[in-house]
């Protein structure tokens, strides 16, 4: 699947400590393997034996009397280069809040998770390098708990009856400890449904796996405890995606999906062309970018959007209601980008010009989109 390029060999740490504090550090779940000491160190770690990717490194620190005191946790990618690297990062599927920069060799990230709610996130992470070319993307669970912290957890797939695995935890954890390489091999994936499955690009190409539902319980040091859930894609039942080719203005005359089946198409489309995607027959539609991201899902019928990228487009029809054995799909640009330049079109070649907001404009003077004759023009000036 995806590979993240890589950070670092070593991961080093200074810790400052009073008196017979205490000091714990470990990677991602690995307590069993913490490294102990007191007083004030710097260390260097050994990272080799861990993969490619996202990972936190733990420091605990603890009083004389073995008392928790702190816990403090940083984000850090294990890569094969010392060029600095762009990364992105978001929570859940909080898009427009993605926190951005710049990330070189031996560095972590901080990561403020105190406007996220109690109960389980999924953590972010796109990288690319300095030309902006995508390295690639990762994701990891994570739960945020009160600071009182957790001693314990367990973790059900599917169903509340299947327990996969649990972990006691050698001291509270708090605020948020990331759930890092769960181990689900011995779970028996879901079938891969029209409602349940997750779409993206690997290595150039479309893919699409099934989703398990995972359940956790995660238990404070009274034994009390809070509960909740999450989907992940299941490796194991990936598949590539098989889609018809769609042109413009031709209908797809193609079997309705099966009972449970997704009919897959594709249609290219140029940055900021308007297209408009129609079914014939009462359906569901999902419609991916170039990139995997899903941009629109609908029971309508038909789904019509801007493009913000070329490239190619992917479409899923599923769920078709009534007795049709057949159905039409159709694929139109039905506003193409022209990127014409109107500084010196005439009104009655150009129409009425008009920005985004309503104002009428004598000259544009700037790129942008525009509203001419009723239809939105992405323009470019000399």
């Amino acid at each position: 699947m995806r590979k993240l390029i890589i950070l670092s060999l070593f991961a080093c740490m200074a810790i400052n400590l009073h008196g017979q504090s205490q000091y714990r550090l470990w990677f991602d779940n690995q307590t069993e393997q913490a490294v102990r000491g007191t007083g004030s160190a710097h260390i260097d770690l050994d990272v080799s034996a861990l993969q490619n990717g996202l990972h936190q490194l733990f420091v605990a620190v603890d009083d004389a009397d073995g008392t928790p005191a702190t816990l403090t946790a940083r984000v850090f990618l294990k890569v094969e280069t010392s060029e600095a690297l762009l990364y992105r990062y978001w929570f859940d599927d909080d898009t427009e809040a993605a926190q951005t920069g710049t990330v070189v060799s031996g560095m972590g990230l901080s990561l403020d998770v105190s406007a996220l709610q109690n109960g389980i996130h999924t953590f972010n992470i796109a990288i690319s390098d300095l030309s902006q070319t995508v390295i690639g993307q990762q994701s990891s669970l994570f739960v945020k708990v009160p600071m009182g912290g957790i001693v314990r957890y367990e973790y059900y797939v599917n169903s509340w009856d299947t327990l996969v695995g649990s972990e006691t935890l050698d001291a509270p954890v708090y605020p948020y400890h990331l759930l890092a390489d769960l181990d689900v091999s011995g779970v028996t994936p879901a079938p891969l449904r029209s409602d349940n499955f997750y779409f993206c690009i690997d290595d150039g190409e479309p893919v699409v796996m099934a989703k398990n539902d995972i359940y956790f319980r995660f238990y404070a040091d009274d034994y009390s405890y809070i509960e909740d859930a999450a989907q992940y894609a299941d490796l194991s039942t990936s598949e590539p995606v098989l889609a018809e080719q769609l042109e413009e203005k031709q209908a797809k005359h193609t079997a309705v999906p099966e009972t449970d089946g997704i009919s897959w198409f594709k249609a290219d489309a140029e940055t900021g062309d308007s297209v408009l995607f129609t079914v014939n027959v009462p359906s569901a539609m999902q419609l991916f970018g170039p990139d995997g991201t899903e941009l629109a899902k609908t029971t309508s019928r038909q789904i019509r959007m801007r493009t913000a990228d070329s490239g190619t487009y992917y479409l899923a029809v599923y769920d078709v209601s009534g007795s049709a054995s057949q159905m039409d799909v159709c694929y139109e640009r039905v506003d193409i980008a022209t990127g014409m330049d109107i500084t010196s079109a005439s009104p009655s070649k150009a129409g009425s010009v008009f920005d985004l907001n309503g104002r009428r404009v004598s000259t544009p003077v700037r790129r942008g989109i525009y509203i001419i004759g009723h239809r939105k023009r992405i323009m470019t000036t000399k």
